[in-house]
């Protein structure tokens, strides 16, 4: 159940042929309300548009105030992302001693 005064909440789509995915949305920043933390879809079922209609959806409840984050190396996810209309706004960057 999608509640915006608590933007902490879980979304799943469950289709009928037992595939699924889920959206883990997280505290709102100053720069966008929702921040979509996790997205994944059942093992097996990369490429039959799960992961779109799961964004799709949240950006309808959210009105387009959504952001995320991706792995640099995930080119699939970054070519998806690209296609809904998720523009780079800026690198982060993290520690490592290696």
């Amino acid at each position: 159940m999608f509640n915006p005064k608590n933007p902490t909440f879980l979304f799943s789509l469950n289709q009928g042929d037992g595939s699924r995915g889920f959206l883990n949305p997280r505290e709102p920043s100053p720069w966008f309300p929702y921040h979509l933390a996790y997205i994944c879809t059942k093992e097996g079922n990369k490429g039959r548009g799960i992961a779109t209609e799961l964004i799709n959806e949240m950006i309808v409840l959210t009105k387009g105030k959504l952001s995320l984050h991706v792995d640099l190396d995930n080119r699939r996810a970054k070519k998806l992302y690209n296609k809904l209309g998720f523009k780079t706004s800026y690198y982060r960057m993290v520690y490592s001693d290696e």
